[in-house]
């Protein structure tokens, strides 16, 4: 019994995960902070990144992977300015392509120099 529900979960996170189009948008998930977050980018968030002012709905997917790593980025970034008592999926639109939010700065702890001494505990930052 264990193993079957067990089987079952992953199948379905597995189906869960995959892009799939609504009929208005594309829908998906991230993977941030250790949580899955629902996300969707619209049509013409897909058209402004392939260049195109029209893709065939059956073109849509493949966009979407050809460009998935951006559009996880977009929506990475846009999770992390959003408000928490905001609900609902993580949407991309056109806009957010060219002008995305920036990117998150997370302190890490002292930067250390190339010799490995440490700078007067000045804080390494990251972008991400």
């Amino acid at each position: 019994m264990d193993l079957w529900h067990d089987m079952k979960s992953r199948w379905d996170k597995t189906l869960s995960s995959q892009p799939r189009w609504d009929g208005n948008r594309l829908t998906f998930t991230i993977n941030t902070e250790g949580k899955r977050i629902p996300c969707a980018i619209s049509r013409s968030a897909l058209q402004s990144l392939s260049g195109q002012t029209h893709v065939a709905t059956r073109d849509l997917l493949d966009r979407f992977m050809g460009s998935r790593d951006r559009i996880e980025e977009i929506a990475a970034r846009i999770f992390h300015v959003t408000p928490e008592w905001v609900s609902g999926p993580v949407s991309i639109w056109a806009d957010d392509i060219d002008d995305p939010p920036p990117a998150r700065v997370v302190e890490v702890g002292p930067k250390v120099n190339p010799t490995g001494a440490c700078n007067n505990g000045t804080p390494q930052v990251i972008l991400v």
